[in-house]
């Protein structure tokens, strides 16, 4: 079990640390054992749906001022995964190889990989709207 990332993209979705090992998002408590990112399809999709519902508004240009939003898509093909930003432009955000690892596992490395971009990327553009 990656403990660890598990945590992260629990934390990602919402979820907040309440006393010991235990979770809590809205209603739902969860000990941090039934984090399954990692080894359960139906866990991940929940993220990866997640990641394609987050919607970003652009900050319109002079020269173009309707911008429509942007999101995120996540591709499974048979020899990668990719997780790509959808907008005016496409932007790949994170490709990571089948070879050598099932398609969870690949999968679960570019969640993890783009929680992690994703945060960092937030944390500047908070640092940025703060000046």
């Amino acid at each position: 079990m990656n403990t660890e990332t598990n945590i992260l993209i629990a934390l990602f979705l919402g979820y907040k640390k309440t006393i010991g090992l235990s979770y809590f998002r809205g209603k739902k408590i969860v000990c941090i054992n039934s984090f399954k990112y990692d080894s359960d399809w139906n866990a991940l999709m929940e993220v990866i749906e997640f990641i394609e519902n987050i919607k970003i508004e652009p900050q319109p240009l002079p020269y173009e001022p309707f911008v429509s939003h942007t999101d995120y898509d996540v591709n499974m093909y048979g020899y990668k995964i990719e997780i790509v930003e959808q907008g005016q432009f496409t932007k790949e955000i994170v490709e990571v190889s089948c070879k050598d690892k099932t398609r969870l596992q690949a999968t679960y490395e570019a969640v993890v990989e783009f929680v992690k971009w994703y945060n960092l990327n937030k944390m500047k553009k908070s640092l940025v709207d703060s000046k």
